[in-house]
């Protein structure tokens, strides 16, 4: 028999928190929750469920929108859902494909059509089967100069666009840090973090990541 694939090593449930560094590594978040499902059958259906739990933030005011408090925490749920090759590909469509490493770790790097330069570069590791690691690289990808959430800026005075002088370079490091939990305890782990990072109101059903 096959070994198992990174993918089906790591499936079960994951909780554990993340720090989150601009390109100059200066934190813009050090610390917030973070909680995994994993699904995964080599030759078919895979999904990754998410709960992250920001804290009173200005990532959390973006995601949660001008009703959030000033001293009010977010939670942010996604789901990807794709298929796991007989290779130990897993296949998330526009989510990228992940890439084997001996078992143990994956790689992805998802490219921007336009630029063909990676928005992100990630790799997942696991040092043992009940430790997951993983860090994310963002990359400034957009042609043209745009915002923090990649939003085009137009020249205050022509309303041209200017090209991207930074395309390519670092635009921030995220590093997520898990131990493996029952699946009883997904739900006390997202509450707990809730609690941790100042979260009033849960989030609804993890949604396709747009």
């Amino acid at each position: 028999m096959a070994s198992r694939s990174f993918w089906e090593r790591a499936a079960g449930c994951w909780a554990g928190e993340a720090s989150y560094f601009d390109g100059a590594m200066q934190p813009i978040i050090p610390a917030y929750g973070n909680v995994l499902r994993i699904a995964a059958q080599r030759g078919g259906t895979a999904s990754i469920e998410e709960w992250k739990q920001y804290p009173p933030s200005e990532l959390a005011r973006a995601a949660g929108g001008p009703g959030l408090g000033a001293d009010e925490g977010f939670e942010v749920a996604s789901v990807q859902r794709g298929t796991l090759g007989a290779d130990g590909v897993l296949d998330l469509g526009a989510d990228g494909r992940w890439a084997p490493v001996d078992g143990h770790s994956a790689l992805r790097e998802l490219l921007e059509p336009s630029t063909g330069v990676p928005r992100y570069r990630t790799w997942h590791t696991m040092p043992s089967d009940d430790v997951l690691v993983t860090t994310n690289l963002g990359v400034l990808y957009t042609a043209y100069e745009a915002d923090y959430y990649n939003r085009p800026l137009r020249d205050p005075v022509s309303g041209e666009m200017r090209p991207n002088a930074r395309l390519g370079q670092l635009k921030g490091v995220s590093v997520f840090r898990y131990r493996r939990i029952p699946a009883d305890q997904l739900e006390p782990a997202r509450a707990e973090r809730r609690a941790r990072f100042g979260v009033r109101n849960p989030a609804g059903p993890p949604r396709m990541r747009s």
